[in-house]
């Protein structure tokens, strides 16, 4: 037991160690390339742009905190896998892909899921073998590296800097999401070269809803109240 706890209590001080070395040192300041949604709507009836705002403010907190960014432009597809999975091979002109399982309003687990992915391209996840036995250590930086993000993006929306002035509020709920279980985010994501490579072990690939702030940039398309949209943003996964 003894012996357990010691392994436990290493890894988890290496990750952190591994995860601190990516996310606060560099030489050079990093440079944000565009990230692009690359279909004409994110999915029940959401304009692509409000999902590309989400995550164009996940690589800017990257940036803002962290000092990293992927090398590549990201071109972001959500309707054409179960899971999460940020593509080995990359696209005709060069571009970074990933493939996200979240589509509506469901901004915290957009977040969660991108933050993720987005981490496996600035650690360029495609140079080393996708069934290396230090495959935990990889996958453990990026899951600790979305989290960081949400929390800092939860700070800075908190504080008023949001996306758009009506998603202030909802800073408290990228936060709140982070300390649900990862069966209760959903779609925990896995990285794989292509769909077919998905295994029967990935659990839960339906995913869970989470909760969102309202969908629209121009406050004169928001319908509910004050109260109204306080009451939605308290609505907890289920």
């Amino acid at each position: 037991m003894k012996m357990h706890s010691a392994i436990s209590q290493f890894r988890n001080s290496a990750i952190l160690i591994a995860a601190l070395a990516a996310i606060e040192t560099s030489a050079q300041k990093a440079e944000l390339k565009p990230i692009v949604v690359d279909q004409p709507e994110w999915g029940k009836g959401i304009q692509a742009s409000s999902a590309q705002a989400v995550m164009e403010n996940v690589g800017k907190t990257f940036v803002k905190y962290g000092n990293v960014a992927a090398g590549e432009k990201i071109l972001v597809n959500n309707d054409k896998t179960p899971y999460p999975i940020a593509l080995s091979a990359p696209a005709p002109g060069g571009e970074r892909r990933i493939w996200l399982a979240t589509s509506g309003t469901l901004w915290a687990q957009l977040a969660y899921q991108f933050a993720h992915e987005y981490c496996h391209t600035f650690t360029k996840h495609w140079l080393s073998p996708l069934d290396h036995k230090n495959m935990w250590f990889a996958e453990s930086l990026c899951e600790l590296a979305s989290m960081w993000c949400m929390l800092k993006m939860g700070e800075d929306w908190t504080g008023g800097d949001a996306p758009f002035p009506n998603w202030v509020d909802y800073g408290q709920h990228l936060t709140s999401y982070c300390k649900t279980s990862p069966k209760t985010r959903g779609n925990s994501p896995r990285r794989r070269s292509s769909p077919g490579g998905c295994k029967p072990k990935c659990r839960n690939c339906a995913g869970t809803p989470a909760t969102a702030p309202p969908t629209t940039s121009s406050p004169r398309n928001c319908s509910r109240s004050s109260s109204e949209n306080r009451e939605f943003g308290k609505r907890r996964p289920t």
